[in-house]
């Protein structure tokens, strides 16, 4: 099975299909995740998009805070207002908290 060792550095890598593991660190037993509508995987450096999925604008309705772009973008997050992406560190997961995000293993 693919294994976070086998990788040089964190990060999210695509396995097959929708599926993909996390590794925050290269020694992290690998976490298997999968697109949220098994969507075809797409390496993107050490992160993954999920292919074919509409983009979201997290920001609409005037929202004001950090706002988790996680289903397409896992690991991806938007500012707002005004749409800034901004990625977690590799291999770690963003976590909505109310106006914020909580980048964890």
């Amino acid at each position: 099975p693919p294994s976070c060792s086998s990788h040089s550095t964190p990060g999210m890598w695509c396995t097959t299909g929708s599926y993909y593991i996390q590794c925050p660190t290269t020694s992290s037993k690998a976490q298997y995740r999968s697109c949220a509508k098994q969507e075809q995987c797409e390496q993107n450096g050490a992160y993954v998009k999920c292919k074919g999925a509409p983009p979201i604008d997290p920001c609409t309705g005037g929202k004001v805070g950090k706002y988790c772009d996680e289903a397409f973008y896992p690991g991806q997050y938007s500012v707002c207002p005004g749409d800034t992406k901004k990625y977690c560190p590799p291999g770690t997961w963003c976590k909505q908290n109310n106006a914020t995000v909580d980048c964890s293993p």
